[in-house]
């Protein structure tokens, strides 16, 4: 069977080669000769326009995978997240507290994301402001941490007090500093950006 078959696609090409010159397409004219010839040539171009269907698929497949790449590459967290932002209430007096407040966020943020609530959990954005106060020692003050700004979600209020108090104590407060505590604004973001910042 196979025998007779290439028999036939040889038969077939040779004769769209022969239709093919000039004087059989003026006898028969140039309509009729491109219907006749599209009979042989569909399946040809079946399998050309497939080949390019799975090409264009394959291309957009391709591109979101880049595009998802390139978003994680930059940062853009892949579900829902927790995410920090630091604000200096005391004054510094000139100090650079900066060394000593970017671990004490990273703390933070750690126990912000282990106590993540269930709201934050299936998708709700929200944000809580939370003020703490340090001593000398890193312990927190009175009755530290307290909500400077809730969210309109009671979980993550309370979520964001239990990952302040779960981070203290502290490491001790720059021997530079000359002030008796730090007080600072910590705000907790769920799955809203910016990251990590400090003032």
């Amino acid at each position: 069977m196979s025998e007779i078959r290439h028999a036939r696609r040889r038969e077939q090409r040779r004769e769209i080669a022969r239709k093919s010159c000039y004087g059989y397409r003026k006898r028969i004219g140039e309509s009729n000769y491109r219907r006749e010839v599209r009979g042989h040539m569909r399946p040809r171009a079946n399998s050309i326009w497939v080949a390019f269907r799975i090409a264009m698929i394959g291309a957009i497949a391709f591109a979101f995978l880049l595009a998802r790449a390139d978003a994680q590459i930059q940062g853009a967290p892949p579900g829902p997240y927790c995410a920090l932002g630091l604000e200096i209430l005391s004054p510094t007096e000139g100090f650079d507290v900066t060394p000593y407040v970017k671990p004490l966020g990273l703390v933070l943020l750690r126990n912000g994301e282990k106590r993540m609530p269930e709201d934050a959990k299936m998708g709700a954005k929200g944000a809580v402001a939370v003020v703490i106060t340090i001593r000398k020692d890193g312990t927190l003050a009175g009755q530290d941490p307290t909500i400077d700004v809730g969210s309109r979600y009671e979980d993550m209020d309370r979520a964001a007090l239990a990952a302040a108090r779960a981070s203290a104590p502290f490491e001790h407060l720059p021997d530079g500093f000359k002030g008796a505590e730090l007080k600072l604004r910590v705000t907790f973001l769920y799955n809203v950006s910016p990251p990590l910042a400090t003032h």
